[in-house]
């Protein structure tokens, strides 16, 4: 400022009246007096200036020495220039801030965006130089920040524009450089479309233009030319529109795939000729870089770095290699030579681009860019990340955040070298495709094999690396954020690695990582001490862990349990008493109940699921009450929420009224309603859904048609709306897609009600994601084209839709080119002539394609693979095939693919929700085939999926909503009780009993499968093998008790992967040790698989010693109908309606003696799980067991006449002797092959040796051996135990002991082997069951395997020829005697002579009375009572 102080004290004072010119209004007003003289400094008090004239005292000389106007004015030779009063004509506000610049202290008038502008003009007016050097220094200050949040870009517009005007060059200079450093902020600006032509061409081209990606900068200018039609102020004679010259600027080369196919839609030639260059680079990126070299335009290839940069974002880029990074971070002065061996090596990653690395590294001829903190690679497939992270390393030394999502290619093995080659780095997010298996889906077999390629950086991986158990080198203290999602080539060991991290890290996502262990992820707690946030959903994570969780738990801040099966109730509950500082809690299908919920009293939460539990109102309810901050709630699924502790609530209650008064008082965001909001008023829960952007309404909650339709205004800020099993009209989504203005996700699932095409009508511009899920059957291609013109889809699945044809192909190519995910089933003859319009989508990511019309040809999988490049997930099924089948992918290694599934349906006539018509069929999913990737392994799994029809009924109910009658609920054991009763008055009339032909009629229309039964040793796995070498696709399903469990392979004796000779295999190692496995369970694991291998043309082979087993899968239970109501029925349940306390286990049997002697006589006192099973049946059904057990359906019950398949029984049988000497060499093997050690690993001194796999014969002998034996390896320094050392001790006690449990266990196995024979006579003589019996001792005693053959394999071949072909079943000829009867099935005999032994039934008795030792002691107490009858003289 050139002076201070005011104009009044000057020595030659000069009046200046001015005039404003500004003002229109001033030039035809009338005329005023003049008004008095003010001083400069009062200027300042008037708001706003007295217009349009004002009359100032300042200093004559002062003005004529800083204004080159008033030098002229008044220093000159006018007829003004010694005048004391002088009259100026401009804008008087800018005459009024020069004035107060020159005139006021410098500490008090400053320059700010409100009145730049003025004292430009006034300066550029009244040519005040030093106005005019501090305007532009001050504008050039403002705009030399980085921040865009500082100058409003509304402020850059005004300025531009009256620089234009007035000829200012420094402004024209500072505005378009500003822009360009800060354009990725000023895009989000509301006024961007304001902008001016001249100034967005200026920025464009300004060499430090500054965005976060290509697609910023072309979405912005596609969005301000779509803003602006009017001609373009400069002409541009190399385009047809001028505004299209902005487009030339854009680097299409290094645009996402899927917003170049979506340009598609209104910028046609633009999107096409861009897609065109994407798809190129594809297909041959090296030399297209190579010409791009040798014409010197390697500028149109290079990322767009500044050194104002701060994110770099490549995600969804599939042509970009690693050759695109490093040319982008080279200076310009390098030669062409060194840039085409940059290319060329780093476009394949040879061996010679570790020598460029290091050329690199020592020369620094790279180029660093030290402001940029985040680089997105995500979907970049043919990006090398061994090299990336050198080039990370290289170009940016304060990157904090790497995200690589869904890149296969990206191992675990390049996470290892990212933390030793950037341990600066903060966050690293390398999450893929969530499992496509899941738990709800039976899996029928499995496997995986290693895949060939596996791209790694062959020398930079064997850096030394810092031992992972020892303290940790102090750069690894900087990763705070480490996803893993979905990564299921991580194990313990990887994990365990990863645990050198255990100082910094926070934060852990681990969700769906399939092949970690509970064990594992405790382990790595252990370590990892300072994580606050986990994410371990559908993980192993259990029991342990949360043991572990026990010492940090004051730290967890989120926690997300979702789907772990292993955590049970009791430490659920403890969990839930130590974590109420969690603000996010996810528990969505756990073991969380109402008392473990009640031990939560956290008042901090803001996230809450609880979907798909058991709890109810009367503990979510105070949650709810406590959490003030809670935004997001999601109850879906919980079928209890109405009940409280196994009460029933009426739904008008005080407790549900407090339920949703809590709900009504929260303010939620995110809500997912289910079970418990059925009654709802939606009034009282205005306030809290006011701001719920994603809603969720499934089954157990029914909204009323007027709610629906009020839904936009109730949630104005509705972006996500998902409708399951609702009442919906026209009127209701219509008013949807019209007025919810956010609206992007619209789902609706099996809605009832009458929809037509009316609602495609309705203009839906917001809205991306579109799912029909069996609601509009009637859509046609019509509807389909004016959807496409209405709605911008991203994700399109619809379901049901029968009346589309291979035209809408087409339609919908055209329509949503950029569609990423595209989901068609059961609608019409959509893919008849083929798939290929759909390949046109070439974002597609997801497609499912199901009984969509049979075109398919062979190689849908490659041709999708290479037309498809950023193709993750592929659905298919065989109905479609028009060749009979698809080849396996030939080349998905290395790509995007993640999962490929083929589906096989098989025909039913007619389904659950139509009556067959005549010769009708319907076809329905049966089994998928699964193919999965990751970074290291391809797994194929067959699973089982829910069966259901593929076609809706035609008739569906459309009147009012109907809310749920809790009185059904409360009626519901009555109704059940009495149709027992009423089956047990009428068996003969029973519905569940089906009716059983003729014993000597041949049966046919049931499915053939062969049993080969027998005593242990006796040579049944070896007869299923060989019999696989007689007849084609046979396939063994192990029926013996202890092989289904998992561990214990040799006491098992389970047939080796080597002795199995290619033949399938199933329920052999399935179940997890600590599970009671029962004959039922056995039934609903068999009974699927041998219908599948029946389907598959197969021949199933059942085998197995456990004749129970055998028993429960061919003949119906007698208690099938009482399964479903009874299968989550315990005794704890029922203890006070029996009169049982919870510690009386051994007053089981006296109770059920009083309840029901008769039962009670028909088990042994001991058999206590028998007991407790009919106490459950008594309480749960009110029925006595012995009345269930007498009738026709007793006496059908395990007879082969009864039998759900045709069965022919092989029983390979030897002389007793024989096997008794066969099991006795059968355990020494089993010692020397390693028993010892298996039994050792599940020895626990607690155990409990009457369930799971502890029943086995071998595990309860060997107790009081490890008993003592560990005790004395406790003082030892190596405790490690082998079977070579056990076996070998010196102790002589141990030594006794261990020989006592081998003689123990070969007694044990032998008395097993009789009471199997004695059992497969009872099942020939009293079930009537037709045994061959095929007899193996000549083969035992001869070692030659052609007598095997000769007495064994043979003859069992020629029975199941015959079985085969004539297609009777093995039934006796002659009717048999009615076999046991009921006095005799219920009849228990007691041995006074045996300490009063309980037997059951005749022929146990029989047994006992023809034992040894029941001769020896009736015997013995003969002689003693003749001893005792002799007189005095005798006796002595």
């Amino acid at each position: 400022m050139a002076f201070a102080g005011d104009g009044e004290d000057a020595g030659d004072p000069v009046v200046l009246e001015i005039t404003d010119t500004s003002s229109a209004a001033a030039s035809g007003a009338p005329s005023l007096p003049c008004p008095a003289p003010v001083c400069v400094s009062y200027l300042a008090r008037f708001d706003p200036l007295p217009s349009p004239t004002v009359a100032v005292r300042a200093d004559r000389h002062r003005l004529i020495e800083s204004s080159s106007y008033f030098r002229a004015l008044l220093g000159g030779s006018f007829s003004e220039s010694g005048r004391a009063y002088v009259q100026v004509g401009c804008n008087l506000e800018a005459a009024v801030q020069v004035l107060r610049y020159l005139f006021e202290p410098s500490e008090s008038f400053t320059i700010t965006p409100d009145n730049f502008l003025p004292l430009l003009e006034g300066a550029l007016f009244l040519a005040v130089e030093g106005l005019l050097v501090e305007c532009e220094r001050w504008f050039r200050t403002m705009c030399s920040q980085t921040s865009a949040t500082i100058v409003p870009l509304d402020f850059i517009i005004e300025v531009w524009y009256f620089a234009q005007e007035h000829g200012v060059t420094f402004v024209q200079d500072i505005c378009p450089e500003y822009l360009a450093q800060n354009l990725a902020h000023v895009i989000s600006r509301r006024s961007f479309n304001k902008i001016p032509y001249g100034l967005l061409c200026s920025t464009i081209e300004c060499p430090h233009l500054t965005v976060d990606s290509e697609k910023q900068l072309c979405e912005a200018i596609l969005y301000w030319v779509s803003e602006n039609t009017k001609p373009c102020e400069r002409p541009n004679p190399n385009s047809v529109d001028d505004h299209l010259f902005l487009l030339s600027k854009v680097k299409i080369c290094l645009l996402p795939l899927e917003f170049a196919t979506g340009t598609k839609r209104h910028w046609f030639d633009f999107g096409s000729n861009t897609v065109c260059t994407i798809l190129n680079l594809l297909k041959d990126s090296l030399k297209t870089l190579m010409d791009a070299i040798a014409d010197g335009n390697m500028e149109g290839y290079c990322i767009r770095i500044t050194e104002y940069s701060k994110n770099i974002v490549l995600s969804g880029c599939p042509q970009i290699t690693t050759a695109f990074l490093y040319i982008s971070v080279l200076p310009t002065y390098l030669d062409v030579s060194f840039k085409r061996r940059i290319v060329s090596s780093y476009t394949q990653v040879d061996h010679q681009s570790l020598i460029l690395y290091d050329e690199l590294e020592k020369s620094a001829k790279t180029l660093l860019f030290r402001n940029v903190h985040m680089v997105d690679l995500s979907k970049c497939p043919n990006v090398h990340f061994g090299a990336a992270i050198d080039w990370l390393k290289l170009a940016f030394p304060e990157l904090r955040i790497l995200k690589a999502l869904y890149c296969l290619s990206f191992q675990f093995d390049d996470l290892l070298y990212l933390l030793l080659r950037c341990p600066w780095i903060d966050e690293i997010d390398m999450a893929i495709d969530k499992s496509t298996i899941t738990p709800r889906q039976s899996v029928v077999s499995s496997s995986s094999e290693v895949l060939g390629k596996l791209k790694r950086n062959s020398r930079k991986y064997y850096i030394s690396c810092p031992s992972y158990d020892r303290q940790p080198n102090l750069v690894f203290l900087n990763i705070s954020r480490l996803t893993l999602e979905g990564r299921d080539d991580i194990d313990d060991v990887d994990l365990l690695k990863i645990s050198v991290l255990k100082n910094s890290l926070c934060y852990i996502n681990i969700r769906n990582c399939t092949l970690l262990t509970d064990d594992g992820i405790s382990n790595f707690l252990l370590k990892c001490t300072k994580i606050h946030s986990m994410i371990v959903s559908y993980t192993s994570f259990g029991n342990r862990s949360i043991q572990t969780l026990h010492d940090m738990t004051f730290n967890i801040q989120e926690l997300h349990l979702g789907g772990c099966k292993g955590i049970d109730a009791a430490a659920m509950s403890q969990l839930m008493g130590m974590i109420n500082n969690t603000t996010f809690l996810c528990l969505r299908e756990t073991s969380l109940t109402d008392d473990a919920l009640c031990k939560f009293f956290g008042s901090s939460l803001e996230y809450l699921d609880v979907s798909e539990t058991v709890v109810s109102m009367s503990s979510l309810a105070p949650v709810i009450r406590r959490n003030c901050n809670l935004n997001c709630l999601k109850t879906a699924g919980c079928r209890s929420l109405l009940f409280e502790r196994d009460k029933v609530e009426h739904i008008s209650g005080n407790k549900y009224g407090d339920f949703l008064q809590e709900i009504g008082s929260t303010c939620l965001e995110d809500v997912e309603m289910g079970w418990g909001f059925c009654p709802i008023q939606i009034e009282d829960l205005i306030p809290s859904f006011s701001k719920v952007r994603n809603m969720a309404v499934g089954l157990g909650t029914t909204l009323a048609e007027n709610v629906l339709h009020s839904l936009p205004v109730i949630c104005p800020f509705l972006e996500s709306l998902t409708l399951r099993f609702q009442v919906i009209s026209d009127r209701v989504v219509r008013n949807l897609l019209e007025s919810s203005v956010n609206l992007q996700v619209l789902c609706l699932h099996y809605c009832l009600g009458s929809l037509t095409s009316f609602i495609f009508q309705a203009k839906a511009p917001a809205l991306r994601i579109l799912c029909l899920q069996w609601v509009t059957p009637w859509i046609t291609n019509d509807d389909l084209t004016i959807l496409t013109k209405n709605c911008n889809l991203v994700e399109l699945s619809l379901s049901g839709c029968k009346l589309l044809d291979s035209s809408c192909q087409e339609i919908i190519a055209s329509g949503w080119p950029n569609l990423v995910l595209l989901h068609l089933e059961d609608c019409g003859q959509v893919t008849l002539g083929g798939v290929s319009s759909i390949l046109n989508c070439k974002a597609l990511e997801d497609v499912l394609l199901r009984h969509t019309g049979r075109g398919i040809r062979r190689s849908i999988v490659d041709d999708a693979i290479r037309e498809l490049p950023l193709l993750r997930k592929l659905a298919l099924d065989l109905c479609d095939a028009c060749e009979e089948g698809y080849d396996s992918p030939s080349n998905a290694e290395g790509k995007m693919m993640r999962s490929l599934r083929m589906s096989r349906c098989k025909t039913l006539r007619g389904s659950c929700l139509e009556l067959p018509s005549e010769g009708s069929s319907k076809p329905v999913h049966k089994d998928t085939v699964v193919l999965e990737w990751s970074s290291t392994r391809m797994t194929t799994t067959i699973v089982k999926e829910r069966v259901r029809p593929t076609n809706r009924p035609e008739k569906r109910w459309s009147g009012p909503a109907r809310p749920i009658s809790l009185a059904h609920l409360g009626g519901w054991d009555r109704r059940r009780r009495r149709r027992l009763e009423l089956e047990m008055s009428h068996p003969a009339d029973s519905a569940s009993t089906p009716p059983a032909p003729n014993a000597g009629t041949p049966q046919r229309g049931r499915d053939k499968v062969v049993i080969v039964m027998g005593a242990t040793g006796a040579g049944k796995s070896r007869l299923a093998i060989d019999l696989a070498a007689h007849f084609a696709g046979v396939e063994v399903v192990s029926a013996d008790s202890m092989q289904v469990y998992r561990s214990l392979d040799v006491l098992t004796n389970k047939v080796p992967l080597h002795e199995q000779k290619g033949v399938p295999h199933h329920l052999l190692s399935v179940i997890d040790p600590s599970v009671e496995f029962t004959c039922r369970d056995f039934r609903d694991y068999a009974v699927p698989i041998i219908q599948e291998i029946l389907d598959r043309g197969g021949l199933p082979v059942i085998v197995g010693g456990t004749n129970f087993y055998i028993q429960a899968l061919v003949s119906p239970f007698l208690f099938d109908d009482m399964a479903q109501d009874m299968q989550h029925s315990t005794l704890n349940d029922h203890r006070d309606d029996i009169g049982l306390t919870s510690d009386d286990e051994g007053g089981g049997y006296e109770r059920l003696k009083e309840i029901d002697p008769v039962a009670a006589q028909r088990i042994h006192p001991n058999d206590h799980r028998k007991i407790k099973r009919y106490l459950e049946l008594y309480a749960t059904t009110g029925a006595l067991p012995s009345n269930l057990f007498q009738g026709e359906a007793a006496k059908k019950w395990g007879r082969a006449s009864n039998s759900r398949f045709n069965c022919c029984f092989l029983w390979v049988d030897a002389d007793l002797q024989v096997l008794d000497n066969y099991v006795n060499q059968r355990v020494d093997c089993m010692m020397d092959a390693g028993l010892l050690d298996e039994v050792c690993n599940i020895y626990d001194p607690n155990g409990v040796y009457t369930q799971g796999l502890r029943q086995a014969i071998g595990v309860r002998e060997f107790d009081e051996f490890f008993r003592l034996y560990l005790t004395r390896k406790e003082s030892d320094k190596d405790k490690a135990t082998s079977s070579a050392t056990m076996i070998t001790v010196h102790d002589d006690q141990l030594k006794s002991l261990l020989d006592e449990a081998v003689s123990q266990l070969k007694t044990n196995t032998r008395r097993l082997v009789r009471r199997q024979r004695r059992r497969l006579h009872r099942l020939s003589k009293d079930f009537e069951w037709n045994l061959h019996r095929v007899d193996a001792t000549k083969a035992f005693c001869c070692a030659t395997g052609n007598s095997w053959n000769k007495e064994v394999v043979e003859p069992c071949v020629d029975v199941v020829k015959s079985f085969l072909s004539d297609g009777t079943t093995c039934l006796p000829s002659t009717n048999a005697s009615d076999g046991i009867g009921e006095r005799e099935l219920w009849t228990q005999y007691v041995c006074e002579a045996c300490d009063k032994r309980v037997l059951r039934g005749a022929h146990e008795w029989e047994q006992h009375r023809q034992g040894r030792s029941h001769r020896k002691r009736v015997q013995r107490l003969k002689q003693n009572k003749s001893q005792m009858m002799r007189p005095p003289s005798e006796s002595s």
